[in-house]
């Protein structure tokens, strides 16, 4: 059974019944206030209906509600903490089929770089977004493959979510694969997907750009500076030669 679920349906109609109670009771304080212009015995029986309302819309609804909504409230924390929150082993294969069926654009990316490069740009991408890293390992040679571990939280609830990134050598360069998990909820309605493809392309474009900065910033070799002057030198020379052959009238 889904506890979970069952916890914050109950606690969602328990605050709507508490709102809506402490939202109507001031409106039977008015009308008990109005009735004091009305003449008796009008007034005094009004005055009694009213005083009797309000006693029951606070001993049968406001008062049970709130009870209530702090009740399943703190046992919706409780399953927060472990219990009811959805499992961080990987589902398997078929899982992965549905994915791919999904969302086709969730794939590895492989970067034309070396593994710690990608290491370090994909840590700096997550110390950017704030999330919270558990556990860090930076790729070793020649197989170790490196890893980040880290916990992000949803804009408005602040709901946990898991995510996974493993970064191994690659005949290209480096490969990265990413596995992003809500902790709460059957469906993510496609936000851990979106999150993928947006790091997967914050961190191709930071790739991309550190390593052309850092081609511009190669020193050329000296030798094949001078033997490329040498040879432009040595052209412009037979070329003159050339002309100034031509130039010449052939000798008898």
């Amino acid at each position: 059974m889904d506890y979970y679920n069952l916890a914050r349906g109950l606690h969602i109609l328990a605050v709507i019944a508490w709102m809506a109670g402490m939202l109507f009771l001031p409106r039977l304080f008015a009308y008990d206030a109005e009735q004091n212009a009305k003449p008796e015995p009008l007034r005094g029986e009004m005055q009694a209906l009213l005083r009797v309302w309000q006693t029951r819309l606070l001993r049968i609804i406001i008062n049970p509600a709130m009870i209530l909504a702090f009740v399943f409230g703190g046992w919706l924390l409780w399953l927060r903490s472990g219990d009811g929150a959805n499992p961080a082993v990987y589902a398997g294969l078929y899982s992965a089929e549905l994915q791919r069926r999904a969302y086709p654009d969730v794939e590895p990316v492989v970067l034309e770089t070396t593994p710690q490069r990608a290491y370090d740009a994909a840590l700096k991408l997550v110390g950017k977004r704030k999330w919270l890293v558990v556990d860090a390992r930076a790729p070793q040679a020649p197989s170790r493959a490196g890893h980040i571990e880290a916990v992000a939280r949803t804009p408005l609830l602040g709901l946990r979510e898991d995510i996974a990134i493993r970064i191994t050598p690659d005949t290209d360069g480096a490969r990265i694969d990413m596995r992003s998990s809500s902790r709460y909820f059957e469906s993510d309605l496609g936000s851990n997907a979106a999150r993928i493809v947006k790091f997967a392309e914050d961190l191709t474009g930071a790739v991309e750009a550190a390593e052309a900065a850092r081609a511009d910033k190669a020193p050329t070799l000296p030798g094949r500076e001078a033997q490329g002057t040498d040879k432009g030198k040595a052209g412009k020379g037979a070329k003159d030669r050339a002309t100034k052959d031509k130039a010449q009238p052939a000798r008898r």
